[in-house]
Formats: structure tokens, sequence, C-alpha cells
């Protein structure tokens, strides 16, 4: 797996206080005998779940959670920053993939865009976190027992999930451990 974690929360010179968890967003699709469906309402359900999640662990962690940025966005312009937001921490996900030993040394980063987002001036992290969900259709799981081969055919349902840390202030990407 890819995930790497910067030195400094590895070191734990970093003190984490305050978080604001932005939307999960969770792609879920049901593989059957005639092919792949996807955009469905579970991966919103799964979403939900795994922010709740998340939240809780990090409760748990003696952090203090902010409330859902999407939740007190009260005009297009709030809803627009936390989905240019969204999309910028997806285009440095790919990057974060591609080349993970920038993550170590601290070169990943979302830029200053991050300490111009207004929900997050109180936080110290921005968590974002992303899913990828898959259910087999009963006719997919009977054809993957005829064929005897359990592996290949991906007999099980699965569920991946990441999250991630971005420092609030700076805009540094720190990849949690457990991603």
């Amino acid at each position: 797996e890819w995930p790497r974690v910067n030195k400094k929360l590895e070191a734990k010179s970093v003190i984490i206080r305050k978080a604001v968890l932005l939307p999960a967003l969770v792609a879920f699709r049901k593989v059957g005998v005639r092919g792949t469906e996807g955009g469905l309402p579970q991966g919103e359900q799964l979403g939900e779940s795994f922010y709740s999640a998340v939240s809780r662990e990090l409760v748990l962690r003696g952090i203090e959670v902010l409330p859902n940025p999407l939740e007190r966005a009260k005009d297009d312009a709030a809803r627009y920053a936390i989905a240019d937001l969204q999309a910028r921490y997806d285009n440095i996900r790919v990057q974060m993939r591609k080349k993970p030993g920038g993550v170590e040394k601290g070169q990943v980063t979302l830029d200053d865009r991050v300490a111009k987002f207004e929900p997050g001036a109180a936080a110290d992290i921005l968590v974002f976190i992303r899913g990828t969900g898959t259910a087999l259709t009963p006719g997919r799981k009977a054809v993957g027992f005829a064929a005897w081969n359990w592996v290949g055919f991906g007999m099980l349902s699965q569920f991946h999930g990441e999250v991630t840390f971005v420092d609030s202030k700076t805009g540094e990407v720190w990849p949690s451990p457990a991603s």
C-alpha cells in the first residue's frame, strides 16, 4: 500500500487539538453477472458511516471535532469552497500514489488554499475521507463458485477507506498511519 506518514507525525512533534472533517466521498458499485452498476445510494450511507467512525475515533483520541462544514455552509460560495478543496485534494492524492516518498519529506501540500478555508481557521487539521466499496450480487457469487475461482472472481464484498490529515495553516499533507 502507498500510505506513508509525514516525519512530523511519526516524531509526534505536532499536537492536534481540533479537527474539521470534510464530507466523506465514497464510491460504491455493485458487481453482477450482467456488469457493474455505480452511483448507488449505498455509497452515501457508507460515507456517512465512515464519517461517523472517523469522528468517533478522533474524539476517543482526545481531538475536538468541529461541526461538518457542509452542514454549516450558508451560501453557494461556501459550498463551492468545500467542493474546490475536495477537488484539489483529489488531485494531490494522485501525486501521493505516484510518489509516496514526497509525503515523508513534507513535499506534498495543498498550497495556501487551506489557510483561506474559513471553516478550517479554528482547527489544527483538515481531515479528508475517501473510500471505495464493492458488493457482489448473488448471481455474481454463484458464477464465482461455479468457476471454483474464489480469488479471481473477487468472491467477497470489499471496502477500502483512506483518511488523510492536512495542516490547516500550511496545507502540508499527513496521511494517517491507518489509511
